[in-house]
């Protein structure tokens, strides 16, 4: 992860807006595609799944609501039934709801993943391929639908 992050791979795109270096994973905060209304920001994280020996993304959308009290804005944490369609993921992708466990504060989070078991296959780990897995990695499973 530290590699991905002092490569500025991900500070470069214009979608994302906050980019932290965590323990064990980058967490970012983008912008919406431009399918998604009524939404604030995406929040992922990219960590490393020790399962399947693979990237994994996780995401969360955050919409824009209107107190009904004081007309005030904020915004709130959303999983919508079919989040895919929402952001215009491919359905290819097996995209789930996860209780992940925090690191840092050892409490359940939930999350979208997306789920990293055809990862090799899709991304291609042939030996040729090993220098730029995890930039190839990032333009499927993350820029293919983001930009």
């Amino acid at each position: 992860m530290h590699q991905l992050y002092d490569s500025k791979t991900l500070q470069n795109q214009i979608v994302v807006q906050v980019v932290r270096l965590l323990d064990d994973s980058i967490l970012l905060q983008t912008a919406v595609p431009s399918t998604a209304k009524d939404l604030s920001h995406l929040e992922l994280k990219i960590t490393y799944s020790q399962v399947y020996q693979e990237p994994l993304l996780l995401l969360r959308v955050w919409r824009k609501d209107q107190s009904q009290e004081d007309e005030s804005d904020f915004v709130s944490l959303w999983f919508p039934q079919d989040v895919s369609a929402l952001l215009g993921i491919d359905k290819s992708f097996q995209l789930e709801l996860d209780a992940v466990v925090s690191p840092t504060s050892h409490l359940q989070e939930t999350w979208y993943s997306i789920h990293p078991c055809d990862t090799a296959e899709i991304v291609g780990d042939q030996a040729k391929y090993a220098d730029g897995y995890l930039n190839r990695w990032l333009s499927v499973f993350l820029f293919s639908w983001l930009i």
